[in-house]
């Protein structure tokens, strides 16, 4: 294959590589200025009970999907010392965009 028959592609893949390059950086300046959000105590307390009943009541692949979804990390040194790290999700849209109802939209009555 020619240099003239890639060339035009070739330097089209080129500029698109630069531009993700450069947003890359930019989403990870903007990440890492941004402070993380803490959750409100009450939506912590609302999604405790959420979870416990969803793992009193979902049958083991149920469960075990939600575990998967909530453990970021664990880290194991030996036996006698397992630590998860748990990541919380936060389902809010940005602040002043509607009002906050919860975890779930508003039932009509």
């Amino acid at each position: 294959m020619t240099e003239s028959t890639c060339a035009s592609r070739v330097q089209k893949l080129t500029a698109g590589i630069a531009a993700l390059n450069a947003r890359r950086a930019e989403v990870a300046d903007e990440v890492s200025e941004a402070a993380p959000e803490t959750p409100a105590e009450e939506d912590l307390t609302q999604l405790r009970e959420e979870l416990l009943s969803a793992l009193e009541a979902g049958d083991h692949a149920q469960r075990k999907a939600l575990l998967q979804t909530l453990v970021a990390e664990i880290r194991v040194k030996d036996r006698s010392w397992i630590q998860p790290t748990f990541r919380v999700p936060i389902f809010r849209p940005p602040s002043g965009s509607v009002l906050p109802t919860g975890f779930e939209p508003v039932s009509p009555p």
